[in-house]
């Protein structure tokens, strides 16, 4: 005897399989959800970055134009002062009240005729005193100098080692009077100084940075910031632009490991989750294919109760009957053995259909139509009840379609041997242009089909069925006017040309 339909197989080797499936094909999406989290986490960094970066270089050309407005104060005091004969005194008040007032001064400096004799603070002046500015050795210096003179505004130097020590930057303003070259006033300044007052100092640890002049050299900082994709800002200055590079001290990709590490462990854990919520749905499905397998069992061991064993019993009592009336009365015998035949013609049908319904193969090997017969036959045999049976040609359709129509006629068949009280009953199969329709009908007692019936799981089951399978189920019932059931679904035919 084989095994009845539907019987799960390996469903949780299976579900295992499945489920390693699923979380490998998952584990791909992940990889590329994760990335893209990183490049957006590394992107929201160097925006940040980026903000900083912009104060820091707005905060740098704020101080130097500051400090350069101190020189514009020197021209003017210098004008305004000269040729006092005591040029010193109101020299020293002057420039200390700026070298005090404003940190990053190094040094402020006047040079009647292009030589140095004025300087503050003293110290410098031991350094500086009678340097000839228009005759630097320095070609850049000199070059700064000039400019000065023939622009008549104020030139910054490159960044650079300055003459009193120290890195730093010196300004330079010429003097006239009238059209004569008096001399010269100039303020150097101390660049670390400003640097740090404008958030930049070597003990800046989460961020490296590095700054380069008008002509792309590295006067402060790392120089291999240059090197790993930096955040960049212009730092715009009275001549010419610096350009300041920012990045964070350990790089872009340790700046945000922490983001990435904790989403992609999170997210892992959400795929574990689900593979698991997957694996346990399977599961379930496992647990209630056994369960059908086991409603199966008992409906077919209710049915052999109910219709086999019962007819076996039937014909036992037939053949006592008759084999005591060919003793007494042989005329009657004949009736008995007349009924032992109807009897095992009825046995034979219902055996063929629970054999019909034990073969997972049977539609598939005999068609819609031989199981729509054997339906038939039992009604006919086991209930004498008058069925007329109409069948179209075995139609094209998968065979888990045909079992549905199948399972519709079947459950039908029980509801009208259980609860019509039916005498006749019809069955029929068409396959129209558009829909092919199984109709069953019977002459019995009849209901109303909105009403519910808890012991008729079978129409609740045709309509599962039919909803799942998006087919068309019609339900036609009155109380005394019998049952019809259709039950169709629309065919795809492809249509052929015209010719």
């Amino acid at each position: 005897m084989r095994k009845p339909r539907g019987r799960p197989k390996n469903i949780r080797k299976k579900a295992v399989l499945f489920t390693g499936i699923l979380f490998i094909s998952l584990l791909i999406p992940w990889l590329i959800i994760g990335n893209w989290y990183k490049s957006t986490m590394i992107r929201q960094e160097r925006e940040t970055v980026s903000a900083q970066a912009s104060a820091i270089a707005n905060s740098l050309v704020f101080s130097v134009n500051q400090r350069l407005a101190l020189l514009q104060g020197l021209y003017a005091f210098t004008r305004t002062e000269w040729p006092s004969t005591d040029f010193d005194y109101p020299f020293e008040v002057f420039s200390s009240e700026l070298y005090f007032k404003s940190n990053g001064i190094s040094t402020i400096m006047v040079a009647p005729e292009g030589i140095a004799r004025y300087v503050y603070p003293l110290y410098n002046a031991r350094k500086l005193s009678g340097y000839d500015v228009i005759n630097d050795p320095d070609a850049s210096t000199r070059a700064d100098v000039q400019r000065a003179i023939h622009t008549n505004v104020i030139t910054l130097s490159e960044p650079g080692e300055l003459p009193e020590g120290g890195l730093g930057l010196r300004a330079w303003r010429a003097v006239y009077r009238g059209s004569e070259l008096w001399g010269l006033v100039s303020i150097s300044l101390d660049l670390n100084t400003i640097l740090q007052y404008s958030g930049l100092s070597k003990s800046f640890t989460s961020l490296d940075y590095s700054l380069r002049d008008t002509q792309a050299n590295n006067f402060f900082g790392d120089d291999t910031v240059w090197q790993h994709d930096p955040v960049t800002q212009k730092i715009k200055l009275p001549e010419g632009s610096w350009e300041l590079g920012v990045v964070p001290a350990e790089g872009w990709d340790k700046a945000v490991d922490i983001q990435v590490v904790f989403f992609r462990v999170a997210s892992l854990v959400l795929l574990v989750f689900l593979a698991v919520i997957f694996f346990l749905v399977i599961n379930r499905q496992e647990q209630q294919a056994k369960l059908a397998v086991l409603e199966e069992r008992q409906r077919l061991a209710r049915e052999l109760h109910d219709s086999v064993s019962q007819v076996l019993y039937s014909i036992g009592l037939g053949a006592k009957s008759a084999k005591s009336a060919l003793k007494r009365e042989p005329d009657k015998a004949v009736g008995a053995l007349d009924y032992i035949d109807r009897l095992a013609e009825g046995g034979q049908a219902e055996m063929r259909a629970l054999i019909f319904e034990l073969r997972p193969d049977s539609i598939s090997a005999d068609g819609l139509v031989a199981a729509l017969e054997r339906i038939g036959n039992v009604l006919h045999a086991r209930h004498q009840m008058d069925v007329v049976m109409r069948f179209c040609e075995e139609p094209e359709l998968p065979v888990e379609e045909k079992e549905d129509f199948y399972r519709v006629a079947q459950e039908a068949a029980n509801n009208i041997s259980k609860h019509s009280r039916a005498s006749r009953v019809g069955l029929t199969l068409d396959n129209t242009e558009d829909e092919l329709k199984l109709e069953v009908s019977d002459n019995g007692i009849g209901f109303t089909p909105d009403s519910t019936f808890p012991g008729h799981l079978g129409l609740r089951s045709m309509r599962e069925r039919a909803l799942k399978n998006g087919a068309r189920l019609t339900i036609i019932s009155s109380p005394g006017q019998g049952t019809k059931i259709e039950y169709g679904v629309f065919l795809k035919r492809e249509k052929k040309p015209n010719r």
